[in-house]
């Protein structure tokens, strides 16, 4: 996953948008200072509006091996929200609400602005487009998801901004801020779509290539060896030697002595071609605790139900001889060293429900996963303990 401060995307959308408005002004054969002033409090709310969609927690994350998740059954969400007891109903009134209230200044700025876009039609279709880019570049985020109930909502805050705007206007239409309301507005009569294209294309471009960028930086290359690649990832440890390293898909996972403790750590492969640095430790047991390890490495949530998964077993073998992962019933058994550090990896990913997995750490209980260590007669050897 690939993470980009805010802060960052707001600046690059300044600069953007201060030289795009000094051309437009340099152009203009007429100045109109107050309705300049308004055009950039809409960009305020622009810059608002990115933060609380696209950049929420103040980040810009991207994430590349992701199943899209996408609700195109129009409210069946919001009402799995009213009635989930452990989200609560406030949370789903918030989230109604939220998404009403984000484009009501979308739906008074537009009216205000542009005189002959003052029609509920033209509105409504405004509030849609805006929504609907907003949720389809949500499904290149990592905390997003795509859903049609967000899209209505949001039309429906913009229609309401129209309407809050419409009645504003006609208690001050006859009073000295109802001239300045008229002094702000423009006659232009084509399509704003078109007519935001360019400013919007522009930095569109300018953050994905910013992005591009800083994934460049981020990663590997899928050439690199991996000590060359250990060297990266342990760069603040006091040694870059690690004990075991397997890949599984997408993932590489090195397990790494940490004196007290035994670390297993995972990069990911995106693009196909380069290893994102991600510096992610899975999972880690205290040596004092146990002799080895269990990790669970998720590859999708298929849904709000049911995710993909596998299991990586890891620690420091004493004297047995093969190690057997029994997972969702079905058997994998690798050989394992006496007295050397081991990493054995469930070979494919499983799909299981949410409820399933809740005890997958609890070998006395789980009906998911069973961790035989076997000596060389194939019988069960005992003397591996559990870190818990």
């Amino acid at each position: 996953m690939i993470t980009i401060p805010y802060i960052y995307i707001v600046a690059i959308l300044i600069v953007i948008w201060a030289i795009y408005r000094i051309i437009v002004l340099i152009k203009s054969k007429e100045k109109n200072i107050l309705r300049e002033v308004v055009i950039n409090i809409f960009f305020i709310y622009f810059l608002i509006l990115i933060n609380l969609t696209i950049c929420k927690m103040n980040m810009l994350q991207i994430r590349f091996q992701h199943k899209f998740h996408v609700n195109y059954i129009p409210f069946i969400e919001t009402i799995n929200m009213f009635k989930d007891n452990f989200m609560g109903i406030g949370n789903a009134i918030y989230n109604v609400v939220g998404n009403i209230l984000l484009f009501v200044p979308l739906g008074f700025f537009i009216p205000l602005l542009f005189k002959k876009k003052n029609k509920i039609i033209n509105i409504a279709l405004y509030g849609f487009y805006a929504s609907l880019a907003i949720e389809l570049i949500q499904l290149l985020t990592a905390i997003n998801l795509t859903d049609i109930d967000d899209i209505i909502f949001n039309t429906l805050g913009a229609v309401l901004g129209f309407l809050i705007y419409n009645v504003f206007y006609y208690a001050i239409k006859k009073t000295k801020l109802g001239k300045l309301a008229r002094k702000v507005t423009s006659k232009f009569d084509g399509n704003l779509v078109v007519l935001s294209i360019k400013p919007l294309s522009i930095m569109f471009g300018a953050v994905l290539l910013f992005t591009m960028i800083t994934m460049y930086n981020s990663t590997i290359s899928a050439n690199t060896s991996n000590e060359d690649i250990a060297k990266v990832v342990f760069k603040d440890s006091k040694n870059t030697d690690f004990q075991a390293v397997k890949d599984l898909s997408e993932y590489k996972l090195f397990l790494k002595d940490e004196e007290n403790y035994v670390n297993l750590i995972s990069i990911e492969s995106i693009l196909n071609n380069r290893w994102l640095d991600s510096r992610k430790t899975i999972e880690r047991y205290q040596k004092s605790n146990g002799d080895y390890g269990i990790s669970t490495i998720y590859n999708n949530i298929v849904d709000k139900d049911n995710v993909s998964m596998s299991i990586a077993v890891f620690g420091k073998n004493k004297n047995a001889s093969k190690l057997e992962i029994i997972f969702n019933g079905k058997s994998h058994i690798e050989e394992i060293k006496p007295n050397e550090y081991f990493l054995v990896i469930y070979p494919s990913f499983e799909t299981f429900k949410n409820s399933d997995i809740d005890n997958i750490y609890n070998r006395g209980e789980s009906k998911l996963l069973k961790i035989r260590f076997l000596d060389l007669r194939g019988n069960d050897y005992n003397e591996m303990k559990f870190a818990n």
